[in-house]
């Protein structure tokens, strides 16, 4: 069975750095796929995204649309 990751994102990223160093520290064997959707509404904070996870699909709200709307994206990919 494989498992993606999905993770959402609002421009917090001490926060994200966080929970991924934790995630992919406590997880190390995971080689799933990772989504990583931002509702930040911000195109600086995806750039960084894109160039920070390159390994990631990263999908963008522009504008901002909230927790409910990241988790629908997120299920799409």
């Amino acid at each position: 069975m494989t498992y993606t990751a999905l993770i959402i994102t609002d421009g917090r990223k001490e926060m994200l750095q966080a929970m991924t160093d934790s995630f992919f520290f406590c997880a190390s064997d995971f080689d799933g796929p990772v989504v990583i959707v931002d509702d930040s509404g911000d195109r600086v904070y995806t750039e960084w995204l894109r160039d920070a996870y390159p390994d990631a699909l990263v999908h963008q709200h522009l504008p901002r649309r909230g927790l409910a709307a990241a988790i629908r994206s997120g299920w799409i990919y």
